[in-house]
């Protein structure tokens, strides 16, 4: 885990992208920088165009690709059921013809366990990309936390999987 002494300024775009930079190699930042709060609202506004346009059944793959933007990689054929999240701080990637049932959630970002560190709203968070295989299917409610891989052909109902590879 890197420091947390690091500790940007965010008028100075030196440090936004060294932050940035973390948090997409899955080390510790600080989530309330300009460039990362403006990231949030452009993914709220894709999500509600992506949910918009996906309500048709017309929104052609490469059109599902821009709204998702780099942190998501979805495989050919892959559904995602209603209310699905996906908290993409690090890559979240799902392989081909996977069906993800209602009300999965994908959680890439996480907190330091220290609350020294973690400090409550001031302090950094970290986050650890997540891998599902091909031909997967997840039940409904089923919670996937940080650096978890999961194998072609798995099936996931009900249970929570928070670390490691299954």
């Amino acid at each position: 885990m890197s420091s947390p002494a690091f500790i940007p300024d965010p008028k100075n775009p030196d440090d936004c992208a060294e932050n940035h930079r973390r948090m997409l190699a899955g080390e510790l930042y600080y989530c309330w920088t300009p460039n990362l709060v403006q990231g949030r609202a452009r993914c709220k506004s894709a999500m509600l165009k992506y949910n918009t346009e996906a309500a048709d059944g017309n929104t052609t793959r490469r059109r599902q690709a821009e709204l998702l933007k780099d942190n998501v990689r979805l495989g050919k054929g892959v559904y995602l059921n209603s209310n699905c999240t996906l908290l993409d701080v690090c890559t979240i990637t799902i392989g081909a013809r996977t069906l993800i049932g209602p009300d999965v959630k994908f959680y890439s970002a996480t907190h330091p366990i220290d609350p020294v560190i973690r400090n409550g709203m001031r302090g950094p968070e970290l986050g650890k990309p997540i891998t599902v295989g091909e031909d997967c299917w997840f039940g409904g409610s089923v919670v996937v936390l940080p650096g978890v891989t999961i194998g072609r052909g798995w099936v996931v109902k009900r249970l929570d999987v928070d670390r490691g590879e299954v």
